[in-house]
């Protein structure tokens, strides 16, 4: 752990915050599924979220404006708190399904703010050096919690029930609210203030004039079609058509995915000096690894090779991921920071959606092997993006 009191903090707050996160999730989904006994209906919960995100981020320029940074981190774990008791008060009265998507949509809506603001502070808080050191922390932290809480809020709806999990979710939160509170926020100062339509469209003409924010916005949505094939639905027809093993199998290839991730995080947080000093190398060529790993993977059918690749996938995965955004937190001062991951949430999260419909209607009606191909091919892609945007790099 980096000694800096401040970006502990940060971490220790995000930390409960999204562990409480994945726990409520597994306990929405539950409730969803006792109540409806239809798996589609509980399918809906990771759209809403999503949904939920994406809209936030037209507000999130506007917000950001009025507010200090330490005030939207705190009042939006309160706001998340309330809508977890107001969960809890649905469930033992009236027990309305569209009441329950309507508050899962609100929990992400409030969310939505928060990436942004993480993301632009770790530069402002810790020594421009251990950026990249502080960012693989983060991600090893943010990928253990989704490894180990989707099976904790499992085993806690297993043995006490759907309700235990939005508890614990309540206490998780007021975890993360007393850390956020010890957060020191320097140049924490109110911007100019123009209405919701103007700020929108302020924040967008500032962040297309930014070439380093471009290249992040432009590689995440090809990205976003790349990981897209990953997903627990199209995972699970790999299995059984390919591999032509048990549907349990796809968790073991998750599970070695996210291995990969926190492997990666790792590595990068005990080598980031000398991977920094590649940073164009890794953003470029990666990739190419990438596209490789998921064109060969949809054709191929042993279950040990599948494994590997997963690890190998979410290693490589992780370690461009980090010095990306790294990379762009040490040349951009926090307001464009704030701008540019703003944008970024939208652009994620808006093309992660459209590439799973795309992917999965692919999946139906050429197979999962083409799915797989394709995938591969929008990493090619990222590849000539790197190249278009060398300068910028050179530059830095």
């Amino acid at each position: 752990m980096i000694k800096n009191s401040n970006f502990k903090n940060l971490f220790l707050s995000q930390l409960f915050a999204n562990s409480g996160d994945i726990i409520y999730i597994v306990g929405i989904i539950s409730i969803i599924y006792t109540k409806t006994g239809q798996a589609s209906k509980a399918a809906i919960v990771p759209i809403l979220v999503t949904l939920g995100i994406f809209v936030s981020g037209f507000l999130s320029n506007y917000i950001y404006a009025r507010f200090l940074k330490k005030n939207i981190l705190l009042f939006n774990q309160l706001f998340k708190t309330m809508i977890m008791i107001c969960i809890i008060i649905n469930f033992l009265s009236v027990s309305n399904l569209y009441i329950i998507y309507l508050l899962v949509i609100l929990n992400s809506f409030f969310d939505g703010f928060t990436n942004p603001i993480k993301n632009s502070l770790i530069p402002t808080i810790v020594e421009k050096e251990e950026i990249a050191k502080s960012n693989a922390l983060m991600n090893v932290m943010n990928n253990t919690v989704q490894v180990s809480m989707w099976a904790i809020g499992g085993i806690l709806v297993g043995v006490f029930g759907e309700i235990s999990s939005v508890i614990i979710t309540i206490i998780f939160y007021i975890l993360s609210i007393f850390f956020i509170l010890y957060l020191k926020i320097e140049n924490d100062i109110l911007e100019e203030k123009d209405n919701i339509f103007r700020s929108f469209i302020n924040m967008m003409s500032d962040v297309f004039k930014i070439k380093q924010s471009n290249f992040l916005n432009i590689t995440t949505f090809f990205e976003a079609f790349g990981h897209g094939v990953w997903v627990a639905a199209i995972l699970i027809v790999y299995v059984n058509e390919k591999l032509n093993a048990e549907s349990f199998w796809f968790s073991f290839i998750n599970a070695l995915f996210f291995l990969g991730l926190i492997i990666g995080g790792i590595y990068l947080s005990k080598s980031s000096d000398k991977l920094e000093k590649k940073e164009f190398q890794i953003i470029v060529y990666i990739p190419l690894i990438l596209a490789f790993i998921n064109m060969i993977y949809g054709f191929n059918t042993v279950l040990i090779i599948a494994l590997i690749l997963s690890f190998v996938y979410g290693f490589f995965d992780q370690v461009r991921s980090i010095i990306i955004h790294s990379y762009i937190q040490k040349v951009l001062n926090e307001k464009e920071l704030l701008k540019t991951y703003t944008l970024n949430n939208m652009v994620y999260s808006f093309s992660f959606c459209i590439s799973t419909f795309v992917l999965s209607t692919i999946v139906d009606l050429f197979g999962v092997a083409y799915a797989f191909l394709i995938a591969g091919m929008f990493y090619i892609n990222c590849i000539f993006i790197g190249f278009y945007y060398k300068s910028i790099f050179i530059k830095n």
